[in-house]
């Protein structure tokens, strides 16, 4: 039987309440939504349930977060299967280098008890880049196969703060590496297809999946109810100007539509800015 394992940055439901009320900065609940969809996915195709290798999508401290110190930790799940917490101390730099060397014991214990196992990792976070390409070179891995699942691109192709400021610098670096890293995997999950370019996979197998939804969870309603109700358009995510959220709502307004309407959900810090 082959194994799974994800690596991602998600958390359990029951750990969502101190979560929220130890960051300063909010949680990437849709973040968590889609990686928890994606390996619901994996379960219901390979009908097993992967190992799970995670860290938490938290601010550093002191400035977005109250904890300093996050701890490891080990739960099991259904089918012989396990949830890791990688534990950091967390502070800007500091964090990414100790998960970094955490995740690449992990990997070396997990490739030794699963030579012929698939790992998928979300995101292009540069400690889990550099922990498979460091495990992979130095053992042999030829039979894992790797997938990469890529939300947001790198660089000039997202979000960069000013050269002339630390994290300007920090980003271009980052994407540096992102860059010559990134077209190691075997197989990747795109959320459009315009990311194979800049992701340079050229003839390497992907998948586009612009979403995901758990099907257990719709609401079957009256469909002719719905066709009589107003239309809803759904924006979920960040509020930040730099997304376009002020040109969605100026675009918004220009409809002479009555029976459309705009329904917004984004983190409480930042929606102050948009009202």
């Amino acid at each position: 039987m082959i194994k799974n394992l994800f690596i991602g940055i998600l958390h359990l439901e029951k750990d969502e309440t101190w979560l929220k009320s130890s960051s300063k900065s909010g949680i990437q609940v849709a973040a968590n939504n889609f990686q928890w969809n994606f390996i619901s996915g994996l379960e219901q195709n390979f009908k097993t349930s992967p190992d799970i290798i995670s860290t938490l999508s938290m601010g550093s401290f002191p400035f977005s977060s109250k904890k300093l110190f996050i701890r490891s930790s080990k739960h099991k799940r259904l089918k012989r299967a396990t949830f890791k917490y990688i534990g950091y101390i967390n502070f800007y730099v500091i964090k990414g280098l100790i998960r970094f060397i955490f995740l690449v014991i992990e990997l070396f214990k997990w490739i030794r008890k699963n030579p012929s196992g698939n790992i998928y990792i979300y995101s292009l976070y540069t400690p889990f880049l550099f922990a498979l390409f460091i495990t992979r070179f130095f053992q042999n891995t030829n039979k894992v196969k790797t997938c990469l699942i890529v939300p947001d691109l790198f660089g000039k192709y997202g979000i960069q703060d000013s050269f002339f400021t630390l994290s300007g610098i920090s980003h271009r670096i980052d994407a540096f590496f992102i860059k010559f890293l990134a077209n190691k995997f075997d197989s990747y999950v795109l959320l459009t297809k315009q990311m194979v370019k800049p992701l340079c996979i050229k003839d390497k197998p992907f998948v586009v999946i612009e979403g995901l939804i758990d099907s257990t969870k719709i609401i079957n309603n009256n469909h002719q109810k719905l066709k009589d109700s107003k239309k809803i358009v759904l924006y979920s995510g960040s509020l930040l100007k730099v997304f376009g959220i002020n040109m969605l709502l100026e675009s918004f307004n220009r409809l002479k539509d009555d029976n459309y309407e705009l329904w917004i959900c984004g983190p409480v810090n930042e929606s102050k800015k948009v009202v």
